[in-house]
């Protein structure tokens, strides 16, 4: 991956990879996550980026530009349970084109990223491809809900999403923390996270 603040002079940063194969994910390809940390970025700075695999430029999602947070106030946005992605509705459609439009400095998900229940193409369908074009210049910090834990130990939600149990985001001199589930409690439509919170 490359990047620059000026669109002339970039850095390079190579990425970690993880493969996936259809024999455990139950998509119909092989695939690979790719994750890459872009480090000594400027606040309140735009850059702009692109991604190559073994030397060949491969298409964003979307818009290959993002911001970094400054001092002063900026817009967030907090969604939950967006995961049904209905082909019979355009409603996840119109949430993520309104998510595009409002340009928020971050996105927090609070859980139940999919539904019915957390598997890779479930992931697919109802989130990126919902949520995807925005991914690439908008940071997404997820948090798992009791639906991203319908699939044995949320293998993957885990999968796609660092394993990290806390993240901490700061930004404008403000932390948010979100806690992702160490467990889930109950059955059926009662299961629910034991420690899903986000604080600000």
């Amino acid at each position: 991956m490359r990047y620059s603040s000026d669109g002339v002079n970039f850095r390079f940063v190579a990425a970690t990879s993880q493969p996936f194969y259809r024999t455990d994910t139950g998509l119909l390809a092989n695939y690979t996550q790719y994750q890459a940390d872009l480090t000594e970025l400027a606040p309140n700075t735009d850059y702009v980026y692109s991604v190559s695999v073994n030397g060949q430029d491969i298409g964003a999602a979307g818009e290959t530009r993002f911001r970094t947070a400054g001092p002063g106030a900026f817009k967030f946005i907090v969604l939950g349970d967006s995961g049904w992605g209905d082909p019979r509705s355009d409603a996840q459609g119109l949430i993520a084109q309104r998510i595009a439009a409002e340009k928020p400095a971050l996105l927090i998900h609070t859980g139940d990223l999919v539904y019915p229940m957390g598997s890779f193409e479930y992931y697919q369908r109802n989130y990126f491809n919902y949520y995807a074009a925005t991914m690439g210049s908008v940071p997404f910090f997820p948090a798992p809900g009791n639906h991203d834990y319908d699939i044995p130990n949320a293998i993957p939600y885990l999968a796609i999403h660092s394993p990290r149990t806390l993240l901490l985001v700061r930004l404008g001199g403000r932390a948010f923390r979100v806690h992702r589930c160490a467990s889930v409690v109950g059955a059926g439509s009662e299961r629910r996270c034991t420690n899903a919170s986000l604080a600000g």
